[in-house]
């Protein structure tokens, strides 16, 4: 009997104790399931905050536009390659205003907003000629997941990058042309400055596919790359004068570098003169070389040397005559050509994306009239935008305005502000008219464009497809770009600002003008 009651005793110890062993193994599991859960989610919220702040990067370096926004907050002509000294950085960018929501859907009913920022560091520069060729940006991401914008953040991830730019394929023609036709370009007493504005100390270079004609100063060089070149009138080129037809140089024009013809002959007379090498690789009667009337050179260099110039009526060499194969120029020249834009329809998408991004369009036109004012974001124009009789448009900064139809500004019609105006016709902008700090862009491919009566631009002028007139006291400050350039005359003034081309709209998608060179992500992450 008592050994029963031992028995049971012992039997009651043991469940009691297996209950015990049970009860611990079900707790521990439960305290490894939650944890492994909290674990589960911590992971995952900090794999969708890092897919935000991804999707902030590849928003702003897929976007051109964003990108120029960068590039803006520093004038990229003012460091002196020269000077040791580093330049202060300039301020950091905001490239949203305020934070942008994730656009695609998060589990659990989360949602995630990104913001950016870009800084560009100023001594990355690199220059060649004076003319910046290449910069870095510093852009940085910060990506966080939340419930609700009431609650707090959930998990922050934040993304560094730094990119370089392409400057010279970014901005085109932009830096260092003041001219620049595919065609031919007839001047007739138009002259070219630096703008002391832009920083700049130049080049100003006039580049033409075609004929080149030039009666004033030009600050920098003169260039046709299928065309000749006629130079008169006293102008003064500071730079070369090169061209793959002839070249003549006429009454008392001062060429401060190199003339070079790269398959004819070079023609000097009636007091012209070279500074610098004078230099034929064609020939025109066995003669690649013609000095006549008291013009006066340096160097001469043609294919046969002394029998391959011509030299009459008291014209003066200062330097050597030699042939070519015995000096440091290469058997034949290579023209340095730019490269033009083309528009296609993926541009003009990127271009109308800017235009619609605000939300704002017109149907039926835009028309200012008699002393009218008014302010344009970036906005859609179905139809033609026509502003007159004193009228006043303000474009916010950096705003694309697209245009269906053709611009017309004229009457003292004024547009101040910085941005772009961007038509699918042309462009008139006559008697007294002001776009200021406005960058014009026709595309039409049938009719002209002009600018004319006393009508002053502040911005390039790009017009890829038809052509632009000049004439009658207009000026333009910035650039001019166009398929056929046939009269800039009548008192034409161009002051040359590279920087006003980066009001253009890019003619470039990122993958042609970035470089990623470093990527690091922030390890401080914030959970709740």
């Amino acid at each position: 009997m008592n050994s029963f009651k031992d028995d049971k005793g012992t039997i009651l110890i043991t469940v009691v104790s297996l209950i015990a062993i049970i009860t611990l193994i079900i707790g521990v599991g439960s305290t490894l399931v939650i944890s492994g859960n909290k674990k589960v989610h911590s992971t995952s919220n900090k794999i969708q905050a890092h897919y935000i702040a991804e999707a902030g990067i590849e928003e702003v370096i897929s976007n051109p536009f964003l990108i120029n926004k960068v590039l803006k907050s520093i004038n990229l002509f003012s460091h002196d390659p020269s000077n040791p000294t580093p330049t202060p950085s300039p301020p950091l960018v905001s490239l949203f205003d305020g934070s942008k929501t994730f656009p695609l859907s998060l589990e659990n009913n989360k949602t995630g907003t990104y913001s950016v920022e870009g800084i560009v560091d100023p001594n990355s520069i690199i220059y060649s000629n004076g003319v910046p060729q290449e910069v870095k940006i510093d852009i940085t991401s910060t990506g966080t997941l939340i419930n609700s914008k009431n609650e707090p953040p959930i998990s922050t991830k934040i993304i560094n990058c730094r990119i370089k730019v392409d400057l010279v394929t970014f901005y085109g023609l932009g830096l260092e042309y003041a001219i620049a036709s595919y065609n031919g370009i007839e001047s007739d007493k138009v002259f070219i400055y630096l703008d002391p504005d832009s920083g700049s100390s130049g080049p100003a270079n006039v580049y033409s596919n075609g004929d080149i004609t030039i009666r004033g100063n030009i600050p920098g060089s003169v260039i046709s790359n299928n065309g000749k070149v006629v130079i008169d009138n006293k102008a003064v080129i500071s730079g070369d004068v090169i061209a793959s037809n002839t070249i003549k140089l006429n009454n008392g024009v001062l060429v401060s570098g190199n003339v070079i013809s790269t398959t004819s002959f070079v023609d000097i007379n009636n007091n012209a003169e070279v500074k610098k090498d004078t230099i034929g690789y064609g020939v025109d009667n066995n003669k690649s070389v013609y000095l006549s009337n008291k013009s006066k050179v340096f160097n001469v260099y043609t294919k046969e040397g002394t029998t391959g110039l011509s030299q009459t009526n008291n014209s003066i060499i200062t330097g050597t005559i030699a042939k070519i194969s015995d000096t440091s120029y290469p058997s034949s020249y290579q023209i340095p050509a730019p490269n033009f834009p083309i528009i296609d329809e993926e541009i003009k998408n990127i271009w109308k994306t800017q235009a619609y991004s605000e939300g704002i369009s017109y149907n039926d036109g835009y028309y200012l009239g008699i002393d009218q004012e008014e302010t344009l974001k970036n906005t859609f124009i179905n139809g033609n935008l026509i502003l007159d009789n004193n009228s006043t448009l303000e474009i916010s900064d950096g705003s694309v305005i697209y245009v269906t139809g053709y611009v017309q500004i004229e009457n003292n019609a004024i547009v101040t502000g910085t941005g772009t105006i961007i038509t699918e016709e042309h462009l008139i902008i006559k008697n007294n008219s002001m776009p200021t700090s406005i960058s014009l862009v026709a595309l039409s491919e049938t009719t002209n464009s002009q600018l004319t009566n006393n009508s002053i631009t502040t911005g390039a002028i790009l017009i890829p497809y038809s052509t632009l007139t000049v004439s009658n006291n207009a000026t333009i400050k910035g650039g001019l770009f166009a398929k056929s350039i046939p009269i800039i005359g009548n008192n034409a003034e161009i002051y040359f600002n590279p920087l006003y081309s980066q009001n253009l709209p890019p003619t470039q998608n990122t993958t042609e003008v970035l470089t990623l060179e470093s990527w690091t992500e922030d390890e401080d992450i914030l959970e709740n």
